[in-house]
């Protein structure tokens, strides 16, 4: 028996040297995920702040955040979402980025992500002071939200146990900070034409 609760499931079918051998089912209570923010969405509530922004949706839309909504009926699209807790580096990027052309926008870890995923996102920059299990369980989320948005985890002191586990929970490419202005440009246009190929 497993407690009355709500569960993560993620499905994916094993293949081992060509040959197909069914699904696996991987079954996550939700405050593990730390996606428990998935179900405090009041539809009325939501409904509502739309209506007073102008909007129209329907009951399946989620509200847009209060930070991206204009004059206009329509949501500021975003091209990089920076995610963490380095604001220096978070700083840089956005910067570098905003150089670019490209529309940015930067959360904390605390910040409610699945406003903003998928969107017309270009990537994600997970951004760490530290790399350790906080910035993980956010990758963990963003990978279950959208898995073919490259995802570029940002921190330093990166180790070999370090990169497989990043790379084992969706990190697509990593960036060593601190960073030049220069090795950004670099970083972004390298995941950038990966997504376009």
């Amino acid at each position: 028996p497993i407690p009355d609760q709500n569960y993560y499931l993620s499905s994916m079918t094993l293949v081992i040297g060509g040959t197909t051998h069914g699904k696996v089912n991987l079954l996550f209570p939700l405050p593990i995920l730390e996606l428990e923010g998935l179900l405090a969405i009041d539809e009325p509530q939501v409904e509502e702040s739309v209506t007073q922004a102008g909007t129209q949706t329907d009951n399946n839309a989620p509200a847009q955040p209060e930070q991206e909504r204009g004059g206009s009926s329509e949501r500021i699209p975003l091209d990089i979402l920076i995610i963490g807790d380095d604001a220096e580096t978070a700083s840089t990027i956005t910067s570098t980025v905003t150089e670019m052309g490209l529309r940015v926008k930067t959360l904390s870890f605390k910040d409610n992500i699945h406003d903003y995923i998928p969107g017309e996102l270009k990537a994600i920059y997970l951004v760490m002071s530290d790399v350790n299990e906080q910035g993980f369980g956010t990758a963990i989320k963003i990978s279950a939200s959208c898995a073919t948005l490259p995802l570029i985890a940002a921190g330093p002191a990166w180790t070999r146990s370090k990169v497989i586990k990043a790379v084992k929970y969706g990190v697509r490419d990593i960036l060593l900070t601190p960073a030049s202005s220069d090795d950004i440009k670099e970083n972004i246009n390298n995941n950038l034409l990966d997504l376009a190929a």
